[in-house]
């Protein structure tokens, strides 16, 4: 202890500190439990006796005062973030409800709206047969009848993105009851179908499915990760050459489903953090952070995981892991029933 020098006693009050101010509390501790018995093994090896003095029996109160300190301003971090989390998560839901109502009233009037549309379309037809001006032609009817389509969409995926958000903010598995099985050529043929593509995009983009497994989960919630990925990829190869490949394909270790874009890439200080929220590595084209975070709290819900390796000039590749869906849990009508929903062929190129 050197004779209870004031600067060795300020030293081991700053390493304690810091020691807890690196790992949280239990690990804190176990860091100084090892710590202190190797140096007192060192220190038996060095001298043949473990001699502790008084000096050090008479500072254990001191150490005390500082672990419990340590403790204390631990617990109330632990509260402060547990009550804006909560607060959180009470604006969101608030939020959350005020928005799906006008939301919800758009798709109904946008249906109903539709639904007049063939009766419109038949007085329409009337009026030009007997010569009547200001009519609609046929495509004028067919975009009116897209449109409304379109409206509906768009109401249904800012839903998604709410229940994304959700997602984030909620501390909860999926449940059994909530996730059935799904063939991931459907999964991604649904997806591809539904993502609003601007021109050209569309031909960027290579399915190849070579295993359509099985998977175990709620489809919508997986479509939409592919959303985010596919959103990601566009992005990454905007104003350029590049490709984006989606594969599907089965492993001795699980199902894998990867998407892969041939664009700038990312640094390599971005990638430990990619999947925290509202970290970006597309902030300049207008990315906020909570797609990919929302990626990986759906995947880990259905038991698998997320990873990213990227390279500066090489581009990007997401791959998602799946586990193998064991036989007992999947009988013949749980896959006939997958499999059936989408004919999807097993390698498909944009187009």
């Amino acid at each position: 202890m050197n004779g209870e020098n004031s600067v060795w006693l300020m030293s081991e009050t700053a390493i304690i500190l810091f020691t807890f101010l690196l790992y949280d509390l239990a690990n804190g501790v176990l860091v100084s439990i090892l710590g202190v018995l190797i140096g007192l093994i060192g220190y038996w090896l060095l001298s043949g006796a473990i001699d502790v003095p008084t000096e050090f029996l008479l500072l254990l109160p001191v150490y005390g005062f500082i672990l419990s300190a340590v403790v204390f301003l631990s617990h109330s971090e632990r509260v402060i973030a547990r009550d804006k989390l909560i607060a959180a998560r009470a604006l969101a839901s608030s939020i959350a409800h005020e928005m799906r109502t006008p939301l919800l009233g758009i798709r109904l009037d946008a249906n109903k709206t539709r639904d007049h549309l063939g009766r419109l379309s038949a007085v329409n037809r009337w009026a030009q047969e007997r010569g009547y001006d200001d009519t609609l032609s046929d495509r004028d009817m067919a975009a009116l009848n897209g449109a409304l389509q379109r409206v509906d969409k768009h109401a249904v995926a800012a839903n998604l993105v709410i229940d994304m958000l959700l997602t984030n903010l909620r501390d909860e598995s999926y449940s059994q009851e909530r996730m059935k099985f799904y063939a991931i050529a459907s999964t991604i043929d649904e997806a591809i179908s539904r993502f609003q593509f601007r021109p050209g995009e569309r031909e960027l983009i290579e399915v190849r499915v070579c295993d359509n497994f099985i998977y175990q989960g709620v489809e919508i919630l997986m479509v939409h990760v592919i959303f985010n990925l596919v959103k990601n990829a566009l992005r990454a190869v905007a104003g350029g050459d590049g490709q984006i490949l989606i594969e599907a394909r089965t492993t001795p270790a699980g199902h894998i489903l990867s998407i892969t874009d041939t664009g700038p890439g990312l640094e390599a200080a971005t990638l430990p953090y990619i999947f925290v929220p509202f970290v970006t590595g597309h902030a300049a084209t207008g990315g906020t952070g909570i797609g990919l975070s929302f990626c990986r709290r759906v995947v880990e819900g259905f038991d698998g995981s997320i990873s990213c390796s990227s390279e500066l000039g090489k581009g990007t590749s997401f791959e998602i892991r799946l586990p193998i869906v064991e036989a007992k849990r999947l009988d013949a009508a749980d896959a006939a029933s997958a499999l059936s929903s989408h004919a999807m062929p097993q390698a498909r190129s944009g187009g």
